[in-house]
């Protein structure tokens, strides 16, 4: 416990200090208060002012969602994945630390500082409901909320800058500790202050007319679905780098948006399926946004359900993480260092490559054309050249001959079949088809530069060196 308690509070400390977690949570202030404050008095209902308060409102939890996906790959990435390519993980589990509970603590910690980064953005939420859209010019400006709100902002910054200078404190953790402090005391003052600065009784604030209870458990269950998205980039984190793991977790994002529609069209094109639904995570339990646009009540039993999911399947992700990082080579050479640049700009074109026919598959299982025998097909090789592109890619970038000689093979193939469509496709029907020889000339450069990439000497003595 002791050594779960250290990789957590360090991995907090560090990560409430980076410059990342700083910029996100300014730019989800900026959309949260001067992007959809004034976009939402747009809508076109009967009763614009209470449709223009529930766009606020979904337009405001959507963005806490988003945001907190970014904050979870961004953080995960810094905390799991630099210290796996920078080998100051070895520091740790050389010591008698098992790996997962190196994996657990990192979580903990990242859901720490999530944690507090959604509870900031929160409260600048609710500020901007408690101000209410300006819907037309009879709407009086909320000046209580502005002008509070403002002056714990500028405070907080005020505060981080007078320790940093006097006391050397770090900027960014200082300002994040005032900004708790602050905000929490603005939405207290808030709590018991009217639009014209007259003090008001608190159930008149949390009230139909004001910040909704329900809308306080709808915070609730998306702080859970962020928590998802934070094991989703733990564990991604054990084995990718920042951009596949902020991608990984946009897919995982959007794909748990769309997941009861989507097993329930592939259900109906392939009976029995329904199990390969439960691989993604079921994001819709955690979304009361339907609940909220209706003005109906998020039951006792609708959230203890989607809390207990959350749980389970955390608990899965984070037992995938553990198995993954327990699985990785952390003692070997850095292949950065030593690989020609040859070799290093190729692995990182074919995994950029594997990466694009991944997003093309997912894209293909949004159509509905792709749920019939050949759409199913198609994403199928898609999604095996995919991996096994990344696959192999990955293990020419670490130095393996078999790779080597497998590219080769491959490269001589595509300039084989490139002559094939160049010399033979007046002749032979079946090679035919729009622009071939455009599309055929500039494969076959490609794949002679490749091809001379491979054969350079300092490449060839690359691999014939290991």
């Amino acid at each position: 416990m002791i050594a779960l308690w250290s990789i957590a509070k360090n991995t907090f400390v560090q990560t409430i200090r980076q410059p990342i977690f700083g910029f996100l949570l300014l730019v989800t202030f900026l959309i949260l208060t001067v992007v959809n404050l004034p976009l939402s008095g747009w809508t076109m209902g009967a009763d614009y002012t209470v449709s223009d308060q529930r766009m606020l409102e979904n337009a405001g939890l959507g963005t806490l969602l988003v945001a907190g996906m970014f904050a979870a790959a961004f953080c995960a990435s810094a905390a799991v994945s630099r210290e796996i390519d920078d080998k100051t993980v070895l520091s740790v589990i050389s010591k008698p630390v098992p790996r997962g509970l190196f994996v657990l603590g990192k979580y903990l910690g990242l859901v720490a500082a999530v944690t507090v980064f959604y509870y900031l953005a929160s409260a600048a939420f609710l500020l901007t409901v408690r101000h209410k859209v300006v819907s037309n010019a009879g709407t009086p400006i909320n000046w209580p909320v502005v002008v509070l709100g403002l002056s714990a902002f500028f405070l907080a910054i005020l505060a981080a800058g007078v320790g940093n200078y006097v006391f050397g404190w770090t900027f960014l953790s200082s300002a994040v500790v005032a900004l708790l402090i602050t905000l929490t005391g603005a939405m207290v003052a808030l709590s018991m202050i009217g639009v014209k600065w007259e003090l008001v009784p608190i159930r008149e604030i949390f009230g139909p007319e004001n910040i909704r209870p329900q809308l306080l458990v709808g915070l609730v269950l998306m702080f859970e679905a962020v928590l998802v998205l934070v094991a989703v980039a733990v564990a991604a984190s054990t084995r990718l780098g920042l951009i596949l793991t902020l991608l990984l977790c946009a897919a995982v994002l959007f794909l748990g948006s769309m997941l009861p529609w989507l097993t329930r069209r592939l259900a109906e094109q392939l009976p029995g399926s329904a199990p390969a639904g439960w691989v993604l995570p079921n994001l819709t339990v955690f979304y009361p946004l339907d609940a909220l646009a209706a003005n109906r009540d998020i039951t006792a039993s609708a959230v203890g359900e989607a809390s207990l999911y959350f749980l389970c399947y955390t608990a899965g992700v984070l037992a995938l993480g553990m198995s993954l990082f327990h699985s990785r080579q952390l003692e070997g050479q850095s292949s950065g260092s030593t690989l020609p640049g040859a070799v290093a700009l190729i692995g990182g074109l074919g995994r950029i490559a594997a990466v694009v026919a991944a997003i093309f598959a997912v894209v293909l299982l949004t159509q509905p054309g792709s749920y019939n025998a050949w759409g199913l097909v198609r994403v199928a090789v898609l999604f095996f050249l995919a991996v096994g592109g990344w696959v192999l890619f990955s293990l020419f970038s670490r130095g393996k001959k078999t790779a080597y000689w497998v590219l080769l093979g491959l490269v001589l193939a595509a300039m084989l079949r490139a002559g094939l469509i160049w010399f033979w496709s007046d002749r032979t029907g079946w090679l035919q088809w729009s622009e071939a020889r455009t599309q055929t000339l500039f494969g076959a450069i490609f794949a002679a530069l490749v091809l001379l990439a491979l054969l350079l000497p300092k490449t060839r003595h690359h691999f014939k060196s290991l």
